[in-house]
């Protein structure tokens, strides 16, 4: 850690997760443009309005959650395991309170999208002020230090794993989508509560 490049390996890392963060919204955009004639066929027209922008939150969300992973690596690196143990615990009480009280009021699902975006915010600006007890952010997001030979030994060995994601993601996601582009999203509904009863047992 006390080498001199241990500021390049964080600003490498880190514009190599904005950029996944940004290719992953690119598709999302896509998507988004012609969510209208995909889930034509089994969405009503007030379905797909509603849809449409949670799709967008929800992909904004995960493009964040790589940031925030990102961050709450550096203060593990730095041997800090208590303070994203403790924001776990509050993240997780707070969703349930905001959502149960919300939920009485507000009976959408938007709300819950809307209170974990929220969340993620949060929680990606406190692992970022935690980050910057070691590191300023001009050594963080400097694009000067970044690094070829950190990025071409990241990529060959995170490989397998990022495959390994697809074809996880590939497995448990494609089936419901193609359920609900095809029949409905309650035949989703009743695929998910399947699948799940099959891996509990």
């Amino acid at each position: 850690r006390n080498d001199g490049t241990e500021k390049d390996n964080i600003s490498t890392i880190t514009w190599m997760t904005v950029a996944i963060s940004a290719i992953m919204l690119l598709p999302s955009f896509v998507l988004y443009i012609f969510f209208d004639d995909i889930y034509g066929a089994s969405l009503s027209v007030s379905q797909i309005a509603q849809a449409k922008p949670m799709f967008l939150i929800v992909s904004l969300n995960l493009a964040l959650s790589l940031l925030f992973q990102t961050f709450e690596g550096i203060v593990h690196g730095n041997d800090d395991y208590t303070s994203p143990k403790l924001f776990s615990i509050f993240n997780v009480l707070f969703r349930c309170a905001v959502i149960i009280g919300l939920v009485q009021v507000v009976k959408s699902a938007m709300v819950i999208v809307l209170t974990d975006l929220f969340l993620r915010v949060a929680g990606l600006l406190f692992m970022l002020l935690m980050s910057k007890k070691w590191y300023s952010l001009h050594k963080i997001f400097n694009p000067r230090l970044f690094k070829s030979a950190i990025f071409k030994a990241s990529v060959s060995f995170a490989l397998a794993m990022i495959l390994q994601v697809f074809v996880n993601q590939a497995l448990t996601q494609i089936p419901k989508t193609i359920i609900g582009i095809i029949i409905s999203p309650e035949a989703v509904t009743t695929f998910s509560i399947v699948i799940y009863i099959y891996n509990i047992f």
